[in-house]
């Protein structure tokens, strides 16, 4: 961490988000680029570049409902199985079928 405290950081003047248009004159985007940064919010980073940053996304998004990746793989696979179960019996599976 810096030795800068929060309110330093965004109480001091900034320099503006050097991001320019694609499309039309080019102009530069007219926003205050982020506390040691070159860019806005909007334009922020190009993403996460270590393979630990990486690890730590997919763990994030791999958190919802409080669901493992293993225990939705279970999950799925045993709905699998009762869609194919359900399709030998002759009943109408209601929804969308399980990717098989």
């Amino acid at each position: 961490m810096s030795s800068e405290s929060f309110s330093e950081k965004w109480d001091s003047p900034r320099s503006q988000c050097t991001a320019k248009q694609q499309y039309g004159n080019g102009k530069q985007c007219e926003r205050i680029a982020l506390p040691g940064k070159s860019k806005c919010a909007g334009h922020g980073s190009g993403g996460v570049r270590t393979a630990k940053g990486r690890a730590a996304i997919a763990a994030a998004h791999s958190e919802g409902l409080n669901d493992s990746r293993a225990t939705r793989s279970i999950y799925r696979q045993a709905i699998s199985e009762l869609y194919q179960l359900a399709k030998i019996a002759g009943i109408n599976w209601i929804g969308r079928p399980p990717k098989v």
